[in-house]
């Protein structure tokens, strides 16, 4: 819950989590997949939630996003699905590839591995490949 209040959507319990979720629906973007749904929420500060919805109009989760300015480039190598949710996902990659994709998928500064809060829009992706990104970092104490 502290990754939403990071952004600027104080909550301390499950009831602010809630009603943060229903004061964004009304003025959400409706993304669609083959998987389910994305209702997605952007403030101008550039806080944004991702709400996950299955066809059954069920909430099945949600995941807070800051847009900034900012990207970087990397290699894309391959999807990593979570079991979080159907739509929960993310890629491993390489920073700063050297060369094109066809390159290989080794090649950049370092591996690493990251989220994003509409993983299955991306699902169909032939790897590897170069891409820009934006992150978004969730300081944590949990160990």
């Amino acid at each position: 819950m502290s990754n939403l209040s990071d952004i600027g959507f104080p909550v301390a319990t499950g009831k602010d989590v809630n009603d943060v979720i229903m004061s964004v629906i009304p003025h959400a973007s409706e993304i669609r997949c083959a998987h389910g749904i994305y209702l997605k929420f952007s403030d101008p500060s550039g806080a944004e939630i991702y709400l996950q919805g299955n066809f059954n109009n069920e909430l099945i989760g949600f995941n807070p996003h800051y847009a900034g300015k900012s990207t970087r480039p990397v290699r894309l190598v391959t999807a990593i699905e979570r079991e979080s949710s159907e739509l929960d996902g993310g890629f491993h990659a390489w920073a700063n590839p050297s060369g094109d994709a066809a390159d290989g998928v080794d090649a950049g500064d370092y591996p690493f591995v990251f989220d994003v809060p509409d993983f299955r829009v991306n699902a169909d992706l032939d790897f590897p490949l170069n891409r820009q990104i934006q992150l978004t970092a969730f300081a944590s104490s949990d160990f």
